[in-house]
C-alpha cells in the first residue's frame, strides 16, 4: 500500500513536470526536478508492480517466495538498465 502512494505521488510530480516542460514554463532548475523524478517515478512503479505481481501470483500458485525473487531480480536489472541509460549515455542536444 505504501508502495502505491509513493507512485502516485511521484508520478503526479513527474507528469506535472513534463507538461510544464511542454509549455515552457519553467526555469533551467526545474527542469532538473523534471530530469531527477523520472528514476525514483521508475523505481516506485517496479516495487509497486513487483510486489503486487509477486502476491497474486502466490495467491495463484502457491509459491509467492519464488515469484518475489524472480520479479525482484528482474526489477533490479531493469532498473540498473534505466541508470545506464540516464547517465551514462549523453542527452542529445536539441536545437
Amino acid at each position: 500500500r505504501v508502495s502505491f502512494f509513493f507512485l502516485l505521488a511521484f508520478g503526479f510530480m513527474h507528469v506535472a513536470a513534463s507538461f510544464l516542460v511542454a509549455q515552457n514554463l519553467i526555469n533551467d532548475w526545474d527542469k532538473l526536478i523534471f530530469n531527477v523524478f523520472d528514476l525514483p517515478f521508475l523505481l516506485s512503479a517496479l516495487i509497486f508492480a513487483s510486489s503486487r505481481l509477486s502476491i497474486r501470483m502466490g495467491n495463484i500458485f502457491g509459491i509467492e517466495k519464488a515469484a518475489f525473487i524472480v520479479l525482484s531480480i528482474l526489477s533490479i536489472i531493469l532498473f540498473l538498465f534505466a541508470l545506464y541509460l540516464n547517465f551514462l549515455i549523453p542527452d542529445a542536444k536539441l536545437g
